[in-house]
Order: structure tokens, then C-alpha cells, then sequence
């Protein structure tokens, strides 16, 4: 069951996770589906999803660089952790999308594999981005919060 509501975005209210309520918007529990649209800079196309994974890569950068100049750890291991997980996490998450949900796209058209923009799946992200740093060494344990 889907309902929008007359808000300045979509509520999606799931009959099966939600009990029936007379008033759906009354319910705590439910996910506003925001949708934004993308935006032009001159000839380039921006879409906000990819705008926002960019901002939070950086800002958890200088987090994390921050916090181990606090605790006395090497800002460059840090670096190549963030540059790790964002690498491995962005081909994961891409394709971790074609091969789970959407193989007949993957079938129909190989070149796919090289175009990031046109999916991602956050699990795929959160997998491969933890086992590249996972890998990279026993001490990535010690840097990571």
C-alpha cells in the first residue's frame, strides 16, 4: 500500500511493517521518500545522490584524520583507508546492483560494468568497503570507529 500525503515529500507507508492505523502520517516508524531531482552546472549533469556520497567521503576524511591526530595515529595509513573504502565500496555497491538486481541489464549489455552512475547497492558498499580495509591490514582494526 502506497499513500502520499500532502507534504513536501512522499510518504511511503508499507501495509506489512505497518498496523493499520486511521492516519498513516501519525505513525512513527515510517521513511520519507525524498525526491530530488538533479541539477545542471554548464554541460555537466549533477545528481544529488552522487554530490551527497562525495560530501560524506570527505567529510569523514577529515573526521577520521582529525580524531587520529587527537589519539596519535599516521593521517596517511588513515588516508589510504578512506581511499579504500570509497574506491571499494563505490565498485561494490555498483556491483552488487547489476549482479542482484538487474542480471538482464549486466546480459544485455556488458559495458555496464564501467558505468558507476547507473546504480549502487549500499549493501554491496558496506561489504566490499569493509573487506578491502579489512584486508589491507590487522592494524585497519585500530583505525576504524
Amino acid at each position: 500500500m502506497e499513500r502520499v500525503v500532502g507534504l513536501p515529500f512522499r510518504v511511503v507507508v508499507c501495509a506489512a511493517l505497518v498496523p493499520p492505523l486511521s492516519d498513516p502520517t501519525r505513525c512513527f516508524g515510517v521513511i520519507p521518500y525524498i525526491d530530488i531531482r538533479s541539477f545542471h552546472m554548464g554541460p555537466v549533469e549533477i545528481q544529488p545522490f552522487g554530490l551527497l556520497v562525495c560530501i560524506g567521503i570527505v567529510a569523514s576524511y577529515f573526521a577520521a584524520a582529525h580524531r587520529a591526530r587527537q589519539v596519535g595515529l599516521d593521517v596517511g595509513g588513515i588516508r589510504q583507508i578512506v581511499r579504500l573504502a570509497a574506491v571499494f565500496g563505490i565498485g561494490g555497491a555498483h556491483l552488487v546492483h547489476l549482479f542482484f538486481y538487474h542480471p538482464e541489464g549486466l546480459a544485455a549489455d556488458p559495458w555496464v560494468l564501467l558505468r558507476f552512475w547507473s546504480g549502487m547497492s549500499s549493501y554491496g558498499g558496506f561489504v566490499f568497503a569493509i573487506t578491502a580495509c579489512a584486508r589491507r591490514s590487522a592494524s585497519a582494526a585500530s583505525r576504524t570507529d
